[in-house]
């Protein structure tokens, strides 16, 4: 089958008619293309502006949760760990690192907004120097370099759930639900819900009469194989964030490492 690509381009809008939908796409030259459609799946990740033309409930939920990433050479930090993935904690925060490529290292903490108001990129600096453990891993040119990295953020993210089909667009990845990213999953969720969404729509036939068949498989069979990865997450997310669980938490998985992976 032919398959067209454009790229790179916005989605302007997207609605549905009577029997198809009508998809408004804004190319790089500034030309709004019309595509019609039998179907849409919407992957554009944790957040977009069609979520608010969409009018999906969650969009003007605080969560007060801010997510920041960015890359640092490896030149610059004293540790360099090509076979883990850590994760450091402080008050209100906490920071994943891994190995990405040969010279660089991902950096990528989610901060909770109430505990602190001063900036982000100050906030990681005075945690790095507060956290011996955290400390260890970074010189003072890798801290400089910090105060000037070009770094992404991410506000207000909603970890809640959602709606995974709004009004007849079927969500995938982060569009349909966002996990932890202290679970390290979010690929992996992203690429699975593909999976199974094309396995649901291979066994029926795209026209009207099968619409609302793969609706309600797709929702059974997600909440099936994620809903528990994603409460999981969630619970030990809300203890690292949290001053006292966190350390009581801490404390117990020091003394009893066997439990880390169950």
């Amino acid at each position: 089958r032919k398959i067209n690509v454009i790229q790179p381009a916005d989605v302007i809008s997207t609605a549905k008619g009577n029997s198809e939908f009508i998809s408004e796409i804004e190319d790089g030259s500034g030309q709004i293309i019309q595509i019609k459609s039998k179907m849409v799946i919407a992957a554009y990740g944790k957040q977009n502006i069609l979520d608010k033309k969409m009018q999906r409930r969650f969009v003007n939920k605080r969560s007060n949760l801010n997510g920041v990433k960015f890359h640092i050479p490896l030149s610059l930090l004293q540790e360099s760990f090509p076979d883990e993935i850590r994760i450091y904690t402080n008050e209100g925060l906490y920071c994943g690192m891994n190995r990405v490529s040969d010279s660089d290292m991902t950096v990528c903490f989610l901060e909770n907004r109430k505990e602190s108001k001063i900036p982000s990129r100050e906030r990681l600096i005075d945690v790095i120097k507060s956290n011996d453990y955290f400390q260890k891993v970074f010189s003072d040119e890798s801290i400089h370099y910090i105060k000037t990295a070009n770094i992404y953020g991410t506000g207000n993210i909603y970890f809640g759930k959602k709606e995974l089909v709004e009004n007849g667009i079927i969500m995938i990845g982060d569009a349909a639900r966002v996990i932890s990213p202290l679970a390290g999953d979010g690929i992996g969720m992203a690429m699975e819900s593909a999976k199974l969404l094309y396995e649901i729509m291979s066994q029926h036939k795209l026209d009207a009469a099968n619409y609302e068949k793969i609706y309600i498989s797709y929702k059974k069979k997600f909440e099936k194989v994620f809903n528990k990865r994603l409460t999981i997450a969630k619970i030990i997310q809300g203890i690292i964030l949290n001053k006292n669980y966190s350390k009581l938490a801490i404390g117990i998985a020091g003394k009893y490492p066997s439990l880390l992976p169950y």
